[in-house]
């Protein structure tokens, strides 16, 4: 029985409800296939995007640029990593390849049933939001199984683990669901 003290779950979005890695992935190899048909690098741009993304990212914390401006940085950097001829206008190619994301988005198998087996709590999404900030309880997923969660934070590698851990009331206060 999951204990009175837990009145609600917040999910985080990428990687935990939705499969953010193989939408992006799908997404920017159909925007790279579109441009540039047949390019014998193709096969690699799927990587080199997910690679661009943290640098880019944390230009975008340090201050060193705004959201846009990272987003324009990163397709010419993919654009010029594969010898690409850079768009005209790079956020309306950034727009191109996140309509393609989005059609790629899909839940995780376990996503569904978790949600059910939460029946009764208040429930809600973040997204890169500020949980451990605000003190919440939380738990470390790790799908893939390979990354060690923070020190102090129960791990689990599915949804569907969830529920039981909620039951231990084994949460830590510094992470979010995701």
């Amino acid at each position: 029985m999951i204990t009175s003290a837990v009145r609600g779950v917040l999910f985080d979005l990428d990687g935990t409800l939705l499969d953010h890695r193989a939408a992006a992935d799908a997404g920017i190899t159909a925007w790279v296939a579109e441009r540039a048909p047949g390019r014998p690098r193709l096969a690699e741009a799927a990587r080199l995007w997910e690679a661009l993304e943290e640098p880019h990212l944390a230009a975008w914390h340090a201050g060193e640029c705004s959201w846009q401006e990272q987003r324009r940085r990163r397709v010419r950097a993919l654009c010029a990593e594969l010898g690409l001829d850079l768009p005209d206008d790079p956020d309306t190619a950034f727009a191109s390849y996140a309509r393609r994301y989005r059609e790629a988005w899909r839940a995780y198998p376990d996503a569904a049933a978790a949600v059910a087996a939460l029946r009764g709590f208040r429930l809600g999404v973040l997204t890169n939001g500020g949980p451990a900030a605000a003190g919440m309880r939380s738990a470390w997923l790790d799908r893939l199984g390979i990354a060690p969660p923070p020190a102090g934070f129960p791990r689990i590698t599915t949804l569907a683990e969830l529920p039981a851990l909620l039951s231990g009331e084994h949460l830590s206060g510094h992470s979010d669901l995701g």
